[in-house]
Formats: C-alpha cells, sequence, structure tokens
C-alpha cells in the first residue's frame, strides 16, 4: 500500500545461483535446491538491504491470492477441514497479524492487512472443502 512495512523480518535469500545447477519445486514461495556449495555474503549495512515490495496495491494482492490458494489446495488436499475451520482459521490467523504481529500500530494499513490475511485462509479452506466435494461426487 505504497509504504514499506516495518513488520517483515530480515530472512535470508538466495540470490545468485547457476540456473542449470537448480531445481525450483512447484510451490509458492519455496526454496530452490542447488547442487553444489551456498554461501553467505558479508554482513551489509542496513542502506544496503534489498527491499521487497511485493504487492503496491489490493487489486495485486487479491490477484495472486487465488494463484497462491490453488497452490495450497494442491499441497493440502489431504486436510479435512470442516465448516469450523471456515471460521476459526481466518479469525486465528486476523489475531495473529493484527494483534501478535503488531499490525494495529499501522493503522487502517494493518487493519486491511490482517482482514486480508484472514480471507486468505478463509478461501484456503474453502477451496480445499470444494475440492474434497467435487471429488466425492466423481
Amino acid at each position: 500500500m505504497g509504504e514499506f512495512s516495518r513488520d517483515f523480518k530480515y530472512d535470508y535469500q538466495l540470490r545468485f545461483f547457476k540456473k542449470e545447477c537448480t531445481i525450483w519445486p512447484p510451490t509458492i514461495h519455496s526454496v530452490p535446491i542447488v547442487q553444489g556449495r551456498i554461501e553467505k555474503l558479508k554482513k551489509l549495512r542496513r542502506v544496503d538491504v534489498i527491499q521487497h515490495y511485493a504487492n503496491p496495491t489490493l487489486f495485486q494482492v487479491i490477484d495472486k491470492s487465488n494463484d497462491y490458494t490453488n497452490n495450497e489446495v494442491l499441497r493440502k488436499q489431504k486436510k479435512k477441514y470442516g465448516v469450523m475451520a471456515l471460521f476459526y482459521r481466518p479469525a486465528l490467523r486476523f489475531f495473529k497479524n493484527y494483534i501478535i504481529s503488531g499490525g494495529f500500530r499501522m493503522g487502517i494499513r494493518g487493519l486491511i492487512r490482517a482482514q486480508n490475511a484472514a480471507f486468505y485462509q478463509w478461501l484456503v479452506v474453502a477451496k480445499i472443502i470444494e475440492k474434497r466435494m467435487q471429488d466425492n461426487n466423481r
């Protein structure tokens, strides 16, 4: 939403690798499997850190959510979520994002992000239930 999100934690990402020696698993946010040696670069100053503005608009967030949830359904299709999961999983995700992770400190942006995270969880559970129902009707 046009501003750096302070609640994201720093993490180490594999940045430079030989394509022919790397296998990318087909899941969202997967880690590449590299055949060979992996090294960390020396510690960078704060100004050298790469800032990743993943989704500048809500349209892009919602658009990506559909693809990401489809991939999660493939990974989690053995889960036996029921009707109650449509309530408690989104509620827990909202609580985690808004209260525990401090989204409330970001004002309206934090509220919108927490609600979107809750909707994402609802969508995953709903799609898993939908897939199970479709499979049962075959």
